[in-house]
């Protein structure tokens, strides 16, 4: 399977405020595979809904933030020599708890994704 133009986004609370977007360069996964991609999707300033902006509040005083990371991208596959067409990959994973002690920053949780291939 190929990837190819890959983007992630972090979004958080009901509205879905867009706080981070990322691209990873394109890759090809082998057949049985788990591939680790190594993503640094950097917080940039967005307008939340006051609602929103309490709940990071208080989230940040847990010291840790609850976001959901979405994933697009371009893939097509390999069968025999023959080139499969172009689908759309869309994945949805949340919740992704992030720490934001640096203690917490360096361990990660596995999370459960909704994967869809159209």
């Amino acid at each position: 399977m190929r990837y190819e133009e890959v983007e992630f986004f972090v979004l958080y609370g009901e509205s879905e405020a867009q706080l981070a977007v990322a691209d990873a360069p394109p890759f090809r996964q082998p057949r049985r595979n788990e591939t680790r991609l190594d993503v640094r999707a950097v917080a940039r300033a967005a307008p939340v809904t006051e609602r929103a902006a309490r709940e990071l509040e208080h989230d940040q005083a847990a010291g840790e933030v609850a976001v959901d990371v979405r994933v697009r991208a371009r893939v097509w596959f390999r069968v025999g020599g023959v080139r499969s067409r172009r689908y759309s990959l869309q994945a949805f994973c949340s919740p992704v708890v992030v720490g934001l002690t640096p203690a917490s920053a360096r361990e990660f949780r596995e999370v459960p994704c909704d994967v869809a291939i159209s």
